[in-house]
């Protein structure tokens, strides 16, 4: 499993995570490489960046169309 599906699946399994905190959960260093591997992952159009109840931004799996 490489870097993207690592931060893939941990999302579908844990939505609204920040990129603080799947550094933490993934342990991938440095963090603001989970920060690139997020806006890579949203301008392939599979996740969603959109600030949290907690005023961070957090990272969504896109839902699929059917």
């Amino acid at each position: 499993m490489d870097e993207h599906d690592l931060v893939f699946f941990l999302l579908g399994r844990f939505p609204g995570l920040d990129d603080d905190e799947l550094a933490r959960l993934s342990g991938l260093t440095p963090a603001r490489r989970v920060k690139q591997i997020c806006r890579d992952l949203e301008s392939r159009e599979l996740l969603e960046r959109k600030e949290g109840p907690r005023g961070r931004i957090g990272n969504y799996v896109r839902e699929t169309e059917s």
